[in-house]
């Protein structure tokens, strides 16, 4: 029997040129995520399809970074602000979001997965944020953009406190971000600038979602990591028969 928690983990749709044909639809993420996972103690599952009663079977759950959300799922129409959008993705995402929320499933947002989160407790986003300092128009390398680091303020009390007390630098490879904040949920860091980034559940749902990608910070964001393992096992015991 495997003891370690199980951890699904939203994929992104691509088409890529394989074995297969020069235009091969795939699912997939990349290896960061997964090297976090399992060494915090976990077992990763990439999650298929867009059945949400997949997560009846695992111990918590990872919705990742990738593009943008249809600002007609919250509200808003599109000005070419939002870019790389993929209804599939979109549908499949907040879907997962919702029924992690209604079975209490340990939840961590990256990146638009915290927008996910958001989005699927009835908030809205900014869709292009203006270029401060905290918050630069992005450049076409990720590594580039990766090595900026910005300075979150983070709340006393909250669960990223006991990692990083009340302040820490993370990267930001983000150009949009919570507008309006969704029902049940709180906010837990924010950037100088006013932007949110980071936001925890306020009902039973243990969930936490960041606007930085912890998952190519090495150490720095292995704590988010091990923290939704460690969630991830509570839960897999609360759902345990008990013994007469």
């Amino acid at each position: 029997m495997n003891t370690r928690p199980v951890i699904g983990h939203t994929t992104w749709n691509h088409v890529v040129s394989t074995a297969l044909g020069q235009k091969t639809p795939i699912q997939a993420t990349t290896s960061h995520y997964i090297d976090q996972i399992e060494r915090a103690g976990g077992t990763p599952v990439l999650l298929p399809g867009a059945d949400p009663t997949v997560l009846d079977i695992l111990d918590g759950l990872v919705i990742c970074g990738g593009g943008d959300i249809d600002p007609s799922l919250y509200g808003q129409t599109n000005a070419g602000l939002s870019e790389r959008i993929d209804a599939d993705a979109d549908e499949r995402d907040i879907r997962f979001a919702k029924q992690a929320r209604e079975i209490g499933l340990p939840t961590l947002g990256v990146c638009r997965g915290l927008q996910v989160i958001n989005v699927a407790a009835g908030g809205s986003l900014n869709q292009h944020l203006l270029g401060t300092d905290e918050h630069p128009e992005l450049s076409e390398s990720i590594e580039m953009n990766n090595e900026l680091r910005q300075r979150i303020s983070v709340v006393r009390g909250s669960a990223l406190e006991q990692f990083y007390g009340e302040a820490t630098d993370v990267n930001s490879l983000h150009h949009q971000g919570i507008e309006r904040l969704g029902s049940d949920l709180r906010v837990v860091a924010t950037a100088s600038d006013g932007v949110i980034e980071a936001v925890e559940g306020t009902d039973d749902w243990p969930v936490l979602g960041v606007q930085w990608h912890p998952e190519i910070l090495g150490e720095h964001g292995a704590p988010l990591f091990r923290d939704l393992i460690d969630k991830a096992r509570r839960y897999r015991m609360s759902r345990r028969p008990r013994s007469d």
